[in-house]
């Protein structure tokens, strides 16, 4: 638990400067007699409040490693605050974060593993004042390379872009749900983002940098899924010397507020159509798409269309080398036990399974 790692300062001591005999760091007695017993009491009561707001927290949400042998992927998350609130999201921006110099040791161990890939995530990372020192540790001393889950919005000011592709960022991981402003502030509940996510990719492609967008499905944006990857293709693809390299459509899972995940998670067959008109139009401009990734949705999506299913099948995960986390909130129902393809699949979210039961799923025919 990330409670139980709390248990020295940066020099090693306790946080709250007592010995382990219960003494002050001077020797006296803390019985009230000393002048300055109160203040150390006060700090003592400081640190027990810090370490509370860890309990209950394991230090898997802040660090992972996925993966086996050389194809080892770490993740490395720098707290929870982020400057837009997409309702979809499973965070809460009340969780307490960790100190600075344990994203340090966590990357050294990391490292020691054998890693040589490693996502920053958050919240939003760019918010943090250690991710420069972080990735250049990263990709300067221990040759791991970097990809940077982020919104983008701070990556709009030349300042900010510069300091970490100095520190030697190479690849961004942006969130953006929608070409059409007035859906994408919806989405992130965050007005006025959207033009600074769309600043922040037009900045890190003249930077040189590797841009994989995401793209989360829901209500608000599923029906003009293919008008956004055509926007996409004409805008950062189409006669650009760095195009976009890639785009995810991810699945929405259980929201922090569980309410707004019933309010925007769309059946298959609300999304079937959409989805696979922008896929191929991507396919068409050559532009690598993920749809069936672990953050994606059931191979059954794409039953009706057997070219674009092998495609995305291809380049997604196969189930036994993704983690067990991964694997945790799927769950199978009865009509996938047909399925051609079931070996293939993780299964179904499990708060879909709730939500809309089987709707929407087309178990794949041996035949394709």
């Amino acid at each position: 638990a990330m409670a139980a790692r709390f248990t020295g300062g940066l020099d090693g001591s306790d946080p709250d400067g007592s010995d382990p005999d219960g003494s002050d760091p001077d020797g006296s007695d803390p019985d009230g007699s000393d002048p300055g017993a109160s203040g150390r009491i006060e700090s003592l009561w400081g640190a027990v409040d810090e370490r509370a707001r860890f309990a209950g927290q394991d230090d898997w949400m802040y660090r992972q490693i996925n993966g086996s042998g050389v194809d080892l992927v770490g993740n490395l998350r720098l707290g929870f605050r982020c400057n837009q609130d997409c309702g979809f999201c499973w965070q809460d921006r009340a969780w307490p974060e960790p100190p600075p110099h344990l994203y340090l040791q966590w990357l050294d161990e990391m490292a020691a593993r054998g890693l040589r890939s490693l996502a920053i995530t958050g919240g939003e990372p760019t918010l943090h004042p250690a991710l420069p020192t972080l990735i250049q540790r990263a990709e300067q001393v221990h040759q791991i390379s970097v990809s940077l889950q982020t919104n983008a919005v701070l990556l709009a000011k030349p300042s900010r872009m510069k300091k970490l592709v100095d520190a030697g960022l190479r690849s961004i991981f942006v969130s953006l749900h929608s070409h059409v402003g007035g859906i994408s502030d919806a989405i992130t509940r965050a007005p006025g983002t959207h033009k600074m996510t769309i600043r922040g990719v037009q900045a890190a492609l003249e930077a040189g940098l590797d841009v994989h967008i995401n793209c989360v499905v829901e209500r608000r944006n599923a029906h003009n899924l293919g008008q956004f990857a055509s926007w996409l293709v004409t805008t950062w693809v189409t006669d650009q010397a760095n195009p976009v390299a890639a785009v995810t459509f991810s699945e929405p899972c259980r929201s922090h507020d569980a309410a707004q995940f019933e309010a925007v998670a769309l059946p298959y067959d609300e999304v079937r159509g959409p989805l696979t008109d922008a896929l191929a139009v991507l396919a068409d401009a050559g532009v690598r798409t993920f749809a069936l990734s672990t953050c994606g949705f059931a191979p059954c999506m794409l039953t009706e269309h057997p070219q674009l299913l092998h495609r995305q099948l291809a380049a997604a995960a196969r189930p036994e080398a993704t983690d067990d986390t991964d694997q945790a909130g799927r769950t199978f129902l009865p009509v996938c036990e047909t399925c051609a393809v079931r070996s293939r699949c993780l299964g179904i979210r499990r708060e879909y399974a709730q939500l809309h039961g089987s709707r929407g799923l087309l178990p794949v025919p041996a035949s394709v």
